[in-house]
């Protein structure tokens, strides 16, 4: 759904019924302009290609044409894979209500996770309690977790697998 991007309109009263709690701390708080945003606003951006491309496939499902567009931006994807980061800002800009940071490190650099992960673990540069966590791990959170580790880069709202990871780590701790 459209919600972080385009302020409440009628498409967001559509769509009330399916998410109306959302809807709700949207209007009060904006999740893309008072956290996402900022947090990302002159950083380099950067996603393991087992997440871009769950991203690419989910948006492709359920996404409107503006997601898709913005998803193709944010990825520098056909059509936009040539424009410099001042430009596509712009573009991105002309698909958003709100104002898009002028810092903000387009595209995302996609990257293979799993000969870092490799490198790291070969290289000792890992714990021992990687395995544990790493074999409880499906594929996109593995490439997306374990590549955070190695490079110190992750930023997740996915609470379940870092509750997941925590826990591992405590079971698995040999007095240190």
């Amino acid at each position: 759904m459209d919600l972080t991007k385009l302020r409440a309109s009628s498409r967001c009263r559509k769509i009330q019924l399916f998410a109306p709690r959302q809807i709700e701390v949207e209007r009060e708080k904006p999740l893309l302009t008072s956290e996402l945003w900022p947090a990302m606003d002159g950083r380099e951006l950067v996603s393991t290609t087992e997440a871009a491309v769950r991203f690419q496939g989910i948006v492709e499902t359920i996404g409107t044409e503006t997601e898709k567009s913005r998803t193709r931006m944010l990825l520098g994807d056909p059509p936009y894979e040539q424009l410099d980061r001042e430009s596509s800002l712009q573009k991105f800009q002309e698909l958003s209500d709100y104002q898009v940071p002028a810092d903000w490190k387009l595209p995302i650099k996609v990257v293979e996770a799993q000969q870092v992960i490799d490198a790291a673990k070969t290289q000792g540069k890992l714990p021992p309690v990687v395995h544990e966590v790493g074999k409880d791990l499906s594929d996109i959170n593995h490439s997306v977790f374990l590549y955070g580790w190695v490079t110190g880069l992750t930023i997740s709202s996915n609470r379940t697998i870092d509750r997941q990871i925590e826990a591992t780590v405590e079971e698995n701790r040999k007095g240190d």
